[in-house]
Formats: C-alpha cells, structure tokens, sequence
C-alpha cells in the first residue's frame, strides 16, 4: 500500500488507495461483449482487476473545552492511544457494472481482558465500574442499485458522527443512569452527517434523531455485542428484516482496550436495508433509498467518566 495520505473526504484518518493490476495471462482470458469499463472490443478485459481503499483512524472527536458550548473553535482534539478502527473497500473493476464490494469495517488494539485466569472482567473489577466512553465514528452509505439482492451498489457516501457507551464492566451491578447489570453494554450513535457530492458535510436526515444501541453484554475477554434500533418502519416496530433469512435486525460489536484506568472502546456496527414502507418521520416522507440501502462504520472511544 505504501505510505498513507490524508483521507481525502477530510475525515480524521490515515489513508491509502492501491491498484490491483490483472497479469498478462489474466488480461488475454476473454469476456463477454462490452463487459468490464474498459473494454471498447469485444472480449478485452480491463487492465486492472480493481482498486484497495483503506481508512485507519484513532481519533476520538471533539472535547469541549471552551468557555462556549457552541463554540467548536476552542475546542480540543481527542485521540485513542491503545486502539484503533477503520474501513475498508474494493472497488471491482472487471463486474459488469463495475461498483464498490467486500466493504468492512473494524477495530484493534491492545486488549484490556482475556478468557484467562486473572484477566476476565469480573476478576480484574471484582466491584464493577459504571464507565462512560466518548468518541467519534467514520461509516459509509451504501447505496443500492436498486437490487433485491442489495449486493450491486451504486455508491458509497462518506458518514461521520458522533459515539457515546455506558457501560458496566465487572463481577457486581452497578448504579446510575446507564446499565446496571453487571457486563452489560448500550449506547447512541449521534450528530450523523453525510458528504454531499460538492465537499460539504451536512444532515445525514434518516438518522437525525441518532441510533440507539441497544443494551449488549460484555464477555469475559471484553469483547461485546447488540443490536441496534435502526431504521424503525412504519408501524413503528423496529428493523427485524434479515438478508437471505439471516443476521435479523442491525448490530454492533467492539472489544474494550487498554489499562484498566483509561480503558477505550473501538468496534463496528452495520444497520441493515429494510425493503419495508418507511417511517414518516415529523410530518416527513423519508427517502425510500436511504432504506433500502445500509450503513457499515466503525468507531473508536475513549472512557471519560468512571474509569480513574
């Protein structure tokens, strides 16, 4: 990949974009007339089988340190230092209709717990910590080619917001506003904006109001899991649709990171396209593609209450 750039969206990441050229064997195999961006005779392949995008990120958001809440000018920055996340994309060149596939998203970093004598949750806080973790989250909208299958897309637009998790990691329950049951995990995603095709950032309005994150459990090796309350359809009821009758509903997942005293979050999370009527949200018919189409971000956060 060689060395990284800046993410040319201006998201807070390190960035590379790498070509994967065909071998000459692979360029004289034929394909069908027209197939493929670069093919003007028929059966010539194009000259590359496509291209590798990557996002690596350890940014955490915005901390408001200012005399003016509203004001992001003073404010500082916020950086993870025992995790990191990303995304990842292929942009395949040699499809017929050429568009973006295996988009993925992910974390890592160095683990706070383990499955192992001494390191589980509950061994290393036998009294549980009600923690609260702050940070930021980079997610793509895949747009669908109007696909039942929703595998062709047509695009994938830029996504960037904001995270909060409360969490109750350890051997007992805890108290406050959070979960209260011992290793149990929920959360919101929030202020989701989206990259309109002129570089500015504006609304992202399907989720104006955020994404909830449902109550998930910690393991004993720090990793956690949920659903996500996301998109509701018109009765209200929450997204149970499952492509080719599997994973229902959305979800997220992470691991936690770091010493105990400055524990950090970091994971994905994906909200599933729902081929189902759309809420009207205020008075409001949201667009139908928004969806019919789905989300896939990762996140990283750092714990800023309860973890002194």
């Amino acid at each position: 990949f060689g060395a990284p750039s800046q993410s040319p969206h201006g998201e807070p990441a390190y960035y590379w974009k790498a070509k994967v050229p065909l071998t000459e064997a692979q360029r004289e195999q034929r394909l069908p007339w027209g197939q493929g961006p670069d093919a003007p005779t028929e059966g010539r392949r194009p000259i590359e089988l496509g291209t590798y995008e990557l996002w690596l990120s350890n940014y955490g958001g915005l901390v408001d340190t200012g005399a003016d809440a509203d004001d992001a000018g003073d404010d500082t920055h916020r950086y993870l230092e025992y995790a990191a996340h990303g995304l990842f994309m292929f942009f395949d060149n040699v499809k017929a209709l050429p568009s973006f596939t295996r988009v993925q998203a992910f974390a890592f970093g160095y683990d706070a717990f383990a499955d192992a004598d001494g390191m589980r949750t509950a061994e290393r806080f036998p009294t549980s910590i009600a923690a609260t973790f702050q940070g930021h989250t980079m997610a793509r909208f895949l747009e669908n080619a109007d696909q039942p299958n929703h595998i062709i897309l047509d695009g994938a637009v830029p996504i960037r917001g904001d995270i909060t998790l409360n969490a109750c990691i350890g051997g007992t329950s805890c108290t406050g506003d959070g979960p209260t049951t011992a290793n149990t995990i929920s959360g919101m995603i929030s202020g989701l904006e989206q990259l309109r095709r002129d570089g500015q950032w504006i609304p992202y309005l399907p989720a104006a109001g955020g994404i909830p994150m449902e109550e998930g459990v910690i393991a004993a090796d720090g990793s956690f899991g949920g659903q996500l309350d996301h998109p509701r359809i018109a009765s209200g009821d929450p997204n149970t649709w499952g492509f080719a009758g599997e994973h229902p509903s959305s979800k997220y997942g992470g691991n936690l990171y770091g010493p105990g005293n400055a524990l950090e979050a970091a994971g994905w999370w994906h909200v599933q396209p729902d081929n189902r009527t759309p809420r009207v949200d205020g008075g409001r018919a949201l667009a139908f593609r928004a969806y019919n189409s789905s989300l896939i971000g990762s996140f990283g956060a750092k714990c800023t209450e309860g973890c002194e």
